[in-house]
């Protein structure tokens, strides 16, 4: 307790960095296996700046892009009177504007050459989470602009996906999610 080291919290959180890359590694691998080539760029999805830097980058490179899929989010389980609004903002943000941004640099790098987004919602936004109703409600915006883009009389596709209970990936690596997924018999 009088030691000069970090706190638990702080090695929690160090670790928690080190597995979502050991994650990404991983995946990336499994992705490269595939036919087709795989560009992982790590950029924040809500600063416009550095998604336009990102898919320019792609452009540059590959003068093609087939798909975009739209992961990116990150999620605050509280109940919502307790919930800063800032968290609340982030959430949306992170979700919503990441996918404004991917679509609007998509569209300005490869005007001629149409994009299919894939954003990746949650099962969850329909069967309802609590203390998740701001994530449920980007999921389910998402899902909207995706069926939207692939009604529409464009050459541009959409399409997403609202994945059920994940175990043990993602946002789902913690404890109280496998008592959740116990608890919704999933």
């Amino acid at each position: 307790a009088k030691g000069t080291g970090a706190r638990i919290p702080e090695l929690k959180q160090r670790y928690a960095g080190y597995r979502t890359a050991r994650e990404a590694a991983d995946n990336l691998r499994m992705l490269s296996a595939v036919n087709g080539k795989v560009k992982y760029l790590r950029a924040d999805v809500s600063d416009e700046t550095a998604v336009e830097a990102g898919i320019g980058q792609v452009a540059a490179e590959f003068a093609r892009l087939d798909m975009v899929l739209h992961g990116a989010g990150i999620q605050t389980s509280k109940v919502l009177a307790r919930k800063k609004l800032e968290e609340y903002r982030a959430i949306l943000t992170t979700k919503l504007r990441g996918l404004g941004n991917l679509m609007h640099a998509c569209r300005r790098h490869f005007a001629d050459r149409p994009v299919h987004i894939h954003p990746i919602t949650s099962s969850f936004s329909q069967i309802g989470n609590a203390g998740q109703q701001d994530y449920g409600a980007a999921n389910i915006a998402m899902d909207r602009v995706a069926q939207h883009i692939a009604a529409g009389p464009g050459p541009w596709q959409a399409s997403s996906l609202g994945w059920l209970g994940w175990f043990r990936i993602g946002m789902t690596r913690g404890s109280e999610y496998a008592t959740l997924a116990i608890l919704k018999r999933l």
